[in-house]
């Protein structure tokens, strides 16, 4: 993905083709860079892409059985 990011003072400024993202795509990506900002200002070590992998590993191992037939653990 192109995309050029400008700084004026305070503030970013970043540029991305329009087709190269979708605006769902760019919100959740907006929404996640607040959760980040958020824990990052609380003090917690652990970034919310890594509480997501743990959280989203943990329940593919309690649930996968109920997706694929025959798994064995």
């Amino acid at each position: 993905m192109k995309a050029t990011v400008q700084s004026s003072g305070e503030k970013l400024f970043i540029t991305i083709d329009r087709s190269e993202i979708d605006d769902d795509t760019l919100i959740a990506v907006l929404r996640l860079l607040r959760v980040e900002e958020l824990i990052q200002k609380g003090g917690q070590t652990e970034t919310v892409l890594e509480v997501s992998e743990k959280i989203t590993a943990d329940w593919w191992n309690r649930n996968k059985d109920r997706f694929i037939e025959g798994s064995a653990e």
